[in-house]
């Protein structure tokens, strides 16, 4: 079943003056009442799709944000939490400084083994030949630029992470969406 809208309607009722004199203690009647519409407000769905609730009938009073009717929201709500699993990854990633911790480490590594081959190269220049120094001395410089990467690496992470967060915002809205919500208190 389709949904269009669901109409909320408020009403007041309008009524000539009583005779004192004929007020009871007896539950009170009104006589030759009038009703009229305060408000008549449709109440549309922002999509389309099959009606999976109705929370209300007719005549029954409703508050302002009160969940009138739920569209079918399974492929929204599926969606939510794909983009809640991609968020938390995300949100891992950023927040992990491994790599550059082994950024860190491996420069050390190449810094002490380029010190020491400088330092025997310096001693005796016929020890290592010029070409293996200077493989020494590019991946100590390799390292160095290494911890570099993982910190932009890192920064782009944080940012995904919050792309990621901003996708899972969008996500909710698609649920919410799928909800009709009374504008207003009133009847049905």
């Amino acid at each position: 079943m389709f949904i269009q809208s669901v109409v909320t309607t408020m009403a007041v009722v309008l009524a000539p003056p009583t005779n004192q004199a004929t007020i009871t203690q007896a539950e009170p009647t009104i006589e030759e009442c009038q009703i009229h519409l305060i408000r008549d407000l449709p109440v549309p769905a922002s999509d389309a799709g099959v009606l999976m609730s109705l929370n209300v009938r007719p005549g029954v009073a409703v508050e302002k944000g009160m969940t009138l009717a739920t569209i079918d929201d399974r492929e929204a709500q599926a969606l939510l939490k794909v983009k809640n699993l991609e968020y938390q990854v995300a949100a891992q990633k950023a927040a992990s400084d491994v790599s550059v911790r082994h950024a860190q480490a491996a420069s050390m590594v190449a810094y002490q083994a380029y010190q020491m081959y400088k330092i025997i190269s310096d001693t005796d220049k016929k020890a290592i030949s010029k070409i293996e120094f200077l493989k020494f001395k590019y991946e100590y410089e390799k390292s160095r630029l290494s911890i570099e990467q993982a910190e932009e690496d890192a920064k782009a992470a944080s940012l995904t992470a919050q792309s990621k967060k901003a996708e899972v915002d969008a996500a909710e809205v698609a649920v919410q969406r799928r909800k009709l919500i009374a504008p207003f208190n009133g009847v049905v």
